[in-house]
C-alpha cells in the first residue's frame, strides 16, 4: 500500500526526461546546473541512449510505459514524492507521456507543485519527430503546467493558431494562456525592421557576455539586431484582468551547431523561477524587485527596463519589475548564451590543435571546408566530400561541439541577467489596426 502523501520538500525537483550516457542532452544538461543552483534533483530517464542523435549513429533503448510507471510507483510505496517542482522534457510516445500526466496530475492534487513542461515535439523546418498522437496528449497537459516552454512550431501545434504577425502572436500566447499562467515562447525569428518600429530597440547584450568574445565581432558571431532577421525569446505571465504581460528579449547568433540548448535552457528558468529561500541562487522575484527599473517618456511599444542603470533622480513612479518568469528568463538566457560562446572558442581552439584547421563558421551554399577540418558539425559539410561521412570522424566533430557545462560552472553561479523589454501589446494592436 502507497504510503501518505509527504508534504512539499523545497528546493526537490524531479526531472524526467531522455538520457544519454555521453553528451550533454536531457537529463545530463538539466541536473548538473540545477543542483550548481543548489537544488536536489531526482531523475528518470525516458530514453537510455549512448549518444545524442546527432552523431549520426546512436544505441540504446526507450523506457517503455510500464517501466515509468514502476518508478513512480516505487518512489511512492516509500513516500519519496515530495517534489515542489517538477521538469519534463522528450518524451518518446502517447503511452508515456500519459504515464507522466497522470503522475504529475496526482502531485498537483496532492500539494502545490511548480510544474514546467517542455512540450518537446519539433520544429520549423522540421516538423514534428515525435508521433502525432502526443500533440492532443500535450494540449491536455498544459493546465496542470506553471510555465511551459515551447518553440513557435510548437506553440502553433498548442494554439492551433498560426503565427504570421504581431497581433497572431499575441493571439497565441492569449490562447495558451487560458490554461497556463507562464508562457516562455523559446525561440522565434522576426524582422529586425519590425522590432526597430516598434519604437525602441531592445538593449545591447550586457558586458558580462560581450567580455567574453576574443574580437567586437568574430567571423562566426552575428550581434542581434545585426542582420534582417533577429531571433528572440518571450516571456510572457498572464495577468488578472486575463490579459499578458510580454517581454523579449533579443539575442545573438553563435553560427554553430549545438545540441541540448533547450534542455539547459528549460532547467535554468525552473531553476530561477521563485527560487525557495535558503538556496545558493538567489530568488529572481527578489532580485528584481532590487533592481532600477526605468521607462522612457515617450511612449514605444517597447518600455526598456535597464537592470544595469543607475537609479534615476526624477521622482516619477517607478514601474513595476517584471514578473517572476520573466526575471528566471533573464537569468537562464545569460548563462545559456555565455556557455555557448565558451562552448564555440573551447572547439575552435580544440579543433585547431587537432588538426591544424578550424573553420570558424558553418558553410554556406558553394563553400568547401578547409582540408582536416573536424568543424562545424553540420549537414553541409558531411555533403562537401564524401570522406567526410564517416561515422567516428562526425562523432569527433559532435563530441567537441557538447555543450560545456561542467567547465563553465562558475557561469552558473554568477548570476546576472540579459536584458529585455516589455512589450505594450495595446500600442502594438492599435498600430496594427490602423
Amino acid at each position: 500500500m502507497a504510503a501518505p502523501a509527504a508534504p512539499a520538500a523545497p528546493g526537490r525537483i524531479l526531472s524526467v526526461q531522455s538520457h544519454v550516457v555521453s553528451g550533454y542532452v536531457g537529463n545530463r544538461a538539466a541536473t548538473f546546473p540545477l543542483q550548481m543552483l543548489g537544488y536536489d534533483v531526482d531523475v528518470i530517464n525516458t530514453v537510455q541512449f549512448s549518444n545524442h542523435t546527432g552523431y549520426g549513429h546512436t544505441d540504446g533503448h526507450k523506457t517503455a510505459p510500464e517501466q515509468l510507471a514502476a518508478v513512480f510507483s516505487g518512489l511512492r510505496t516509500n513516500g519519496l514524492v515530495d517534489y515542489d517542482r517538477v521538469l519534463s522534457g522528450y518524451i518518446p510516445g502517447a503511452h508515456a507521456l500519459g504515464v507522466v500526466r497522470d503522475e504529475v496530475e496526482r502531485m498537483a492534487r496532492e500539494r502545490d507543485v511548480v510544474y514546467l513542461l517542455d512540450p518537446v515535439m519539433g520544429d520549423i523546418g522540421v516538423g514534428l519527430y515525435v508521433s502525432q498522437d502526443v500533440v492532443p496528449i500535450y494540449r491536455d497537459m498544459l493546465r496542470l503546467a506553471t510555465i511551459i516552454t515551447p518553440n513557435q512550431f510548437e506553440v502553433e501545434l498548442l494554439s492551433e493558431k498560426k503565427i504570421t504577425s504581431l497581433p497572431s502572436l499575441h493571439a497565441a500566447l492569449l490562447e495558451l494562456h487560458t490554461q497556463v499562467p507562464n508562457v516562455v515562447l523559446s525561440s522565434l525569428v522576426l524582422p529586425t525592421a519590425l522590432l526597430a518600429s516598434l519604437g525602441a530597440a531592445p538593449p545591447p547584450a550586457p558586458p558580462v557576455y560581450t567580455a567574453l568574445l576574443p574580437a567586437a565581432s568574430p567571423a562566426w558571431y552575428d550581434p542581434a539586431l545585426s542582420g534582417a532577421d533577429t531571433l528572440v525569446c518571450l516571456a510572457s505571465a498572464r495577468t488578472p484582468d486575463g490579459a499578458c504581460e510580454t517581454w523579449l528579449y533579443a539575442l545573438p547568433t553563435v553560427r554553430g551547431y549545438f545540441s541540448g540548448v533547450g534542455d539547459l535552457f528549460s532547467a535554468l528558468v525552473l531553476g530561477h523561477y521563485d527560487a525557495p529561500a535558503g538556496l545558493p541562487c538567489p530568488s529572481s522575484a527578489a532580485s528584481a524587485s532590487a533592481s532600477s527599473w526605468q521607462t522612457e517618456t515617450s511612449t514605444p511599444a517597447i518600455t526598456i527596463a535597464d537592470t544595469t542603470a543607475p537609479a534615476s533622480a526624477d521622482p516619477s513612479p517607478i514601474p513595476p519589475p517584471p514578473p517572476p518568469v520573466a526575471s528566471a528568463v533573464a537569468r537562464a538566457l545569460l548563462t545559456v548564451q555565455q556557455i555557448l560562446v565558451r562552448t564555440h572558442l573551447a572547439t575552435l581552439d580544440a579543433a585547431a590543435a587537432s588538426s591544424g584547421v578550424a573553420t570558424p563558421r558553418p558553410l554556406r551554399e558553394g563553400e568547401r571546408p578547409p582540408p582536416g577540418s573536424v568543424i562545424p558539425s553540420d549537414a553541409e559539410l558531411d555533403a562537401a566530400d564524401p570522406a567526410h561521412g564517416e561515422t567516428r570522424r562526425k562523432a569527433r566533430r559532435m563530441r567537441l561541439r557538447e555543450l560545456r557545462i561542467v567547465q563553465e560552472r562558475g557561469l552558473i553561479e554568477a548570476g546576472g541577467e540579459w536584458p529585455g523589454v516589455r512589450l505594450d501589446w495595446d500600442a502594438i494592436l492599435a498600430s496594427e489596426a490602423e
